[in-house]
């Protein structure tokens, strides 16, 4: 008999390095981001929303659909 269910699959992405972490996940409603990244930071318009206080950076937009399907999730401030 052949099975259709399909084993968990975790994928982890651990950004280092250049990665602007602010920048990946942005916390657009706290004013502190456009503070200290007055130059850097990712304008309002391209931002995707994921939250009322997150969103994705815009080359992330791709990742939303897994985000809003709940198979998505986000771990920020850790190593």
């Amino acid at each position: 008999m052949v099975s259709t269910k399909k084993d968990p699959v975790l994928a982890v992405v651990s950004l280092s390095g250049g990665n602007d972490g602010l920048n990946t996940v942005i916390p657009y409603n706290n004013p502190n981001y456009r503070d200290y990244r007055p130059t850097l930071g990712i304008p309002e318009d391209q931002i995707v929303p994921i939250t009322s206080e997150l969103g994705f950076h815009p080359a992330f937009a791709p990742l939303k659909k897994y985000w809003d399907e709940g198979k998505l999730a986000v771990i920020q401030g850790i190593g």
